[in-house]
């Protein structure tokens, strides 16, 4: 009993000595150091809310960053993904270079081919040649006796030809060509057709000739040399097909991540733009109460200072948007001032590929995994032409040759080379090959893993964000709920603070942010595995270079 009427006298102590100090904290409102200024509504209302009378009035859509002059204003396009990711194939930067090298590769490839086919030109040359003669002789005068005599002769010959050329390497390595000529011959010293009835002959002459020469290697490494130039060829215009098809697939999932996070952007707009009308709400409250003096200075300043620091945010997020529809216009290859409308919900979309069989999906077609095939059979020729650097060359050769004065000519050889020697150069050039073929099929083998651990991350990503889905739809229904009561409470008991109410206006805006993310994170996700599961179909001029492949 002693004890609690100690506890009684304290308690009455306290109550007494509480009641100077609220006297105390009366006074002090007019103290001279106190801040008398007068409370008015931020600047927002009159920009956004110029006829506000009740605070039913403080709802709709507000939006308060200006495009300075810089920016003009740009066409308004309205797009679906679908509509996006084909607006992308066709403009994109990227998709565009990928067309430009496939071209580009393709007429390497003619290039390479056409060295195998006829080559036809023709050709004309003119020479001329000046030769003198000199020599001495004697005679016999009775006048001087003994005489020498010194002379020169001067010779000119000038040849003129010209003729068609027909010359072609086949792929087995036989050369050939053929010329026919016609020639047209002058010779000062009347040397054409001398006859011992015309001793000084005639001076020009007018003939046709045919020539004819063919090489054909024996041995094999001309014949690889060739079958490598070819066939690389061949397989790189393949891998620009195939780099196409995956810079399409990436492009494709660029516009997906870029899409879903503008989305994003403009459902956090509109949470945002949520919350700031929840503060110029509890902010509107306070200063109707304050008129009334049911409310201090002080929680109307910290409903206003809440209002500007929503306000704030929503400038900054409507920047965020902006920014990333202009980085969007680069993806789409549209200008950057163009005005985005997409149109498509932000939901969840169910997954069509079976989870069980998405590995299977994943390695069986990847076009990743094919161009690394590519690239391993090309340095497979490269390093099977290599090996033959030291083999001796043996080379058949002919000639033939024939005027229309029926003087023929024939010629037949064998030209045998052996580099012997070359300084190690062969070994060392193998050895290059044989690793790089060594790190390619390593990479070929690393990549494979790697995908499959890809699509176990995609795949979890998509269960792990389906039950966060639900968790946090949960979340934001009952955050919305709990708003609504606290909302009642503060209204017409004000049991609860400012710090609370804010609290439970908090809490729904991270629901409902964190729902958002999730959703996005999901389609992500699913657009990460897609990208993964390849179609590639090669077009009919394709079909053949893919069977270099087997």
């Amino acid at each position: 009993m002693l004890i609690r009427a100690k506890q009684c006298l304290l308690i009455v102590f306290a109550a007494c000595m509480a009641i100077p100090a609220m006297a105390q904290e009366t006074m002090d409102t007019n103290d001279p150091r106190f801040n008398d200024e007068l409370i008015k509504p931020p600047e927002i209302y009159d920009r956004v809310f110029p006829n506000l009378s009740s605070i039913e009035d403080i709802t709709g859509t507000v939006r308060l960053l200006h495009e300075g002059a810089y920016r003009p204003q740009g066409e308004r396009k309205e797009l679906t993904l679908k509509e996006a990711i084909g607006v992308a194939r066709e403009y994109n930067p990227n998709m565009r270079i990928s067309r430009s090298g496939l071209e580009q590769s393709k007429w390497q490839l003619e290039q390479v081919e056409s060295g195998y086919r006829g080559l036809y030109d023709i050709n004309s040359r003119m020479t001329e040649n000046i030769r003198t003669y000199s020599g001495s002789g004697f005679r016999f005068d009775p006048n001087k006796g003994v005489v020498v005599d010194n002379g020169a002769d001067t010779v000119n010959n000038e040849l003129f030809r010209l003729g068609p050329t027909y010359s072609q390497q086949f792929k087995n390595g036989l050369q050939w060509q053929f010329n026919p000529s016609l020639e047209l011959e002058h010779n000062s010293d009347g040397s054409f057709d001398r006859t011992a009835s015309d001793n000084d002959g005639n001076d020009s002459d007018m003939r046709g000739a045919f020539d004819f020469s063919m090489s054909y290697p024996i041995n094999s490494r001309t014949r690889v040399q060739i079958q490598r130039d070819l066939e690389n060829a061949k397989l790189n215009t393949l891998q620009s097909d195939l780099d196409l098809y995956l810079q399409g697939k990436n492009v494709d999932n660029f516009v997906i991540r870029s899409y879903w996070n503008i989305k994003r952007l403009e459902r956090e707009l509109e949470i945002q733009n949520d919350r700031l009308l929840q503060a110029m709400q509890i902010e509107f409250i306070f200063r109707t109460q304050y008129e009334f003096e049911n409310a201090s200075r002080v929680q109307v300043g910290e409903a206003q200072i809440d209002v500007l620091n929503n306000q704030a945010s929503l400038i900054s997020q409507e920047g965020a948007y902006r920014s990333a529809v202009e980085s969007f216009n680069l993806i789409l290859g549209l200008p950057v001032e163009t005005d985005l409308v997409l149109n498509d919900e932000l939901k969840v979309e169910p997954l069509d590929v079976p989870a069980g069989e998405a590995v299977h999906m994943v390695t069986e077609n990847n076009v990743e995994l094919k161009n690394l095939r590519v690239s391993i059979k090309q340095q497979e020729n490269s390093l099977r032409s290599a090996k033959l650097g030291q083999q001796p060359n043996l080379d058949l050769t002919s000639g033939y040759s024939i005027n229309d004065e029926y003087d023929e000519g024939y010629s037949v050889g064998l030209i045998f080379n052996w580099p012997f020697g070359d300084g190690g150069a062969t070994r060392a050039r193998v050895r290059v090959l044989e690793e790089s073929l060594k790190q390619l099929k390593i990479r070929l083998w690393n990549r494979e893993r790697e995908l499959v651990q890809e699509t176990y991350d995609a795949l979890r990503g998509i269960n792990l964000q389906n039950e966060r889905i639900m968790i946090l739809e949960r979340n934001v229904k009952q955050a919305e709920v709990n708003l609504d009561n606290a909302l009642f409470t503060f209204k017409e008991f004000g049991k609860i603070t400012f710090r609370d109410m804010q609290d439970t206006q908090i809490d729904l805006a991270q629901s409902r942010v964190s729902l958002v993310q999730s959703i996005v994170n999901y389609n992500i996700a699913k657009a990460d595995l897609l990208q993964k599961i390849h179609n590639y179909q090669p077009q009919p001029e394709m079909e053949p270079l893919i069977d270099l492949l087997h």
